[in-house]
């Protein structure tokens, strides 16, 4: 099997955006909900990303220690797999059907 050309976009993006303006920067797919939760939202990497909620960084600590806490990577390592064979090269890295 030949996988399809993967390029990636914005892969190498510069960590220091904190002069990009707020409409600039990328959201992740839990944008809406981090921002609901009253995130504080910095830039990091091209996006506005949480840095933390109103409870506070020691019970956010204990509620994840105690439970069970939710850390939001989609900002990480994107690809796009384009071509004919595209869903084909994607079964062969997930488990699961496409």
């Amino acid at each position: 099997m030949v996988l399809p050309v993967c390029p990636l976009e914005n892969a190498l993006s510069d960590s220091s955006t904190s002069s990009a303006a707020p409409e600039t920067l990328l959201k992740t797919p839990l944008h809406a909900l981090h921002v609901e939760l009253g995130a504080r939202m910095v830039p990091f990497a091209g996006y506005s990303m949480p840095v933390q909620y109103p409870a506070g960084l020691m019970a956010e600590h204990h509620h994840t220690r105690q439970a069970a806490g939710l850390f939001d990577v989609s900002h990480m390592g994107q690809l796009r797999l384009v071509g004919a064979d595209a869903a084909a090269a994607l079964e062969s890295l997930i488990p699961v059907d496409v």
